[in-house]
């Protein structure tokens, strides 16, 4: 009788044992988050408001698209006039294709964020098959009515016959039709291979539609065609057609030239902020280094961190509350080597060229005189304190930083921000300038025989460069109190001190709306307003203005948008945000361009400044 009694002991502990076997060879099909193929996981909502407030949004934003899009549609369609005109058949495209974004793009983003169980897999590549051939047709449709556009203009410039009998226009609309099918043709036929890359994957019991496992190493390089294909060429045939067409608008005295000028302008801007922000978090995310998945090695080492961190309770331990950013990992030497050189020829390029101008301007009496000229002095020298403090700065911080004490620590980081702050500063004051000044032309306002309004301008602008200089550094004063030499696993880095990290966010938001946001709004109005009364006025400088106006605002969005992205992203981001440092370097390499990108804009629409450089070499 005491035989049978251990016997049902030993039945239950077998049972447990054999539970977690079938569990893993139960579920093959599902897609483990951590192998060699790692689909984005769900959203993850801090709370249920946030959830329905983006799926708000993006609901609002599709009933404007839909909306907007469908009443310029019906007033084109129900105008005989109207319908006629080659341009709005190309506008028709355009708009139509814009209509399908809020009928298939927005819904698609918005159903990516949760599960997509509703979903067979026919309709889920028809959805991601339509989001993309709408997105391309809509960009090309961009394209074809910047070259119309163009097309059309030069018949004016050139003095073209006019259409009497109207068989030019005939033949014009025919052609549009074709150019319209064929661009609908090539957008969908561009996103066919949505089609053969895109399906229903289990992801963790949670149905997605994403690409699938065996063609997701594709997605790198099919966002690079997209890039190139919807972004970067067709912002430069745009930039072409468009700035050809404000120059022809230029020579022509009528309301109709002038509204035409405005709109392109403001095309072009929307088309750039619109689209670099997604287009560098997509290149960004994609271009992340992939040893993440490898981390699971740490896990040795990890009763290494507990005697380290009683015996050096200096050093600040990566994976804690506060954790710094890493020094820089290349995979070579000669990739060091490259981008310390490149950097170093940024930094030659911006002093020489900024000191150049300078030089120039300094020399010649009468360019010194000119308000405009002592605004420009200053944004200038500011760019020039960019080249000598910023960009070493940002080189020094890759490696590290023994050799700096901290005054010189704290010295570097206040000028780096102090000459970013007043650059910006002063760019605003510069623009500001112009637009006082042309408006005194559009008043007709009395001349200055005498030089004294010049002067009292001129005592005003040397004041308004004072308070600039004083604000910038006012600004960047924080850099005293925030940064210091830290050791970071034995590495001394010039850093946030861990006390004040967590107001790097806050920080960086601050620099976002007052680096960048309000003088880009500043600068917008004032250029917009400078070019509208400029096609006024039929002289070349007008001209030159007009275009190296549109070209400085041009190379302030796309220089300063990427790195705030990144930062942003760096900041708020649920995780750690690690783009590469390829890509980080690269991104803030072409931010620093700007100052000797500007030098060169300087000296291909200044005469004057150009005639003094001649004379100071002598020809």
């Amino acid at each position: 009788m005491s035989q049978p009694e251990p016997e049902p002991e030993v039945v239950p502990e077998a049972e447990p044992e054999a539970e977690p076997e079938p569990e893993s060879s139960a579920e093959p099909e599902v897609w483990v988050p951590g192998g060699s193929y790692e689909p984005e996981p769900a959203a993850e909502f801090s709370s249920d408001e946030e959830k329905y407030l983006w799926i708000s949004l993006y609901a609002i934003c599709m009933i404007l698209i839909v909306t907007g899009d469908l009443l310029i549609i019906i007033s084109i369609m129900k105008n005989k006039d109207l319908k006629k005109k080659v341009s709005n058949l190309f506008l028709l495209s355009l708009i139509f294709a814009r209509t399908l974004i809020g009928v298939f793009v927005v819904p698609t983003r918005i159903t990516a964020l949760f599960s997509e169980d509703y979903l067979e897999s026919v309709a889920c590549k028809l959805c991601h098959f339509s989001a993309l051939g709408s997105s391309a047709t809509s960009v090309l449709s961009v394209v074809a009515v910047a070259m119309d556009k163009y097309v059309e203009f030069m018949r004016v410039e050139d003095n073209a016959e006019k259409d009497s009998d109207g068989e030019l226009e005939k033949k014009r609309v025919k052609k549009a039709k074709l150019v319209i099918t064929g661009i609908w043709l090539l957008g969908h036929a561009y996103a066919i291979r949505n089609a053969f890359t895109v399906d229903m994957v289990d992801i963790n019991g949670i149905m997605r539609c994403t690409s699938t496992p065996d063609k997701a190493y594709l997605s790198k390089w099919f966002l690079l065609v997209d890039l190139l294909c919807l972004l970067v060429a067709p912002l430069c045939i745009i930039t072409i057609c468009y700035t050809r067409v404000i120059r022809v608008s230029l020579g022509q005295q009528n309301p109709q030239s002038l509204r035409t000028s405005q709109m392109l302008i403001v095309v072009m801007m929307l088309f750039v902020v619109c689209n670099i922000p997604p287009y560098t978090i997509g290149m960004l995310d994609a271009c992340q280094p992939e040893p993440e998945p490898e981390v699971v090695p740490e896990a040795e080492p990890e009763a290494e961190p507990e005697p380290e961190s009683s015996a050096e309770p200096e050093v600040w331990v990566p994976g804690g509350s506060y954790e710094p950013e890493p020094a820089a990992e290349f995979s070579s030497d000669e990739e060091k080597y490259l981008w310390i050189s490149l950097y170093a020829i940024c930094m030659i390029l911006i002093v020489t060229g900024d000191l150049l101008i300078i030089i120039s301007i300094m020399k010649n009496k009468d360019l010194k005189k000119k308000v405009s000229n002592l605004f420009l002095l200053s944004l200038i020298f500011a760019r020039t304190l960019i080249g000598v403090f910023v960009v070493p700065t940002r080189i020094t911080a890759l490696f590290s930083e023994d050799y700096l004490e901290s005054v010189a620590c704290k010295l570097c980081h206040f000028s780096a921000l102090g000459s970013s702050a007043t650059s910006v500063l002063s760019v605003v004051a510069v623009a500001m300038d112009k637009y006082v000044e042309f408006m005194r032309v559009e008043d007709n306002a009395e001349k200055d025989s005498d030089g004294e309004l010049e002067k009292k301008r001129v005592k005003k602008a040397k004041l308004v460069i004072t308070g600039i200089w004083l604000l910038g550094h006012a600004y960047a004063i924080r850099n005293a109190f925030t940064v210091d030499m830290v050791d970071i696993n034995g590495i001394m880095r010039c850093t946030s001190t861990p006390d004040k990290a967590y107001l790097s966010k806050w920080f960086l938001l601050v620099d976002l709306l007052c680096l960048l946001v309000a003088p880009l709004c500043i600068i917008t109005i004032c250029y917009t307003r400078v070019i509208r009364v400029s096609l006024g006025q039929q002289n070349p400088q007008s001209l030159r203005t007009s275009q190296m106006l549109i070209v400085v605002m041009m190379l302030f969005v796309v220089c300063n948008i990427p790195p705030y992205t990144i930062g942003m992203l760096d900041a708020w981001s649920a995780g750690k945000f690690n783009i590469g440092i390829n890509a980080e370097l690269g991104i803030f390499l072409g931010s620093y361009s700007n100052s000797w990108l500007n030098v060169l804009v300087y000296l291909k629409f200044r005469l004057d400044i150009r005639q003094s450089i001649k004379m100071m070499f002598g020809y």
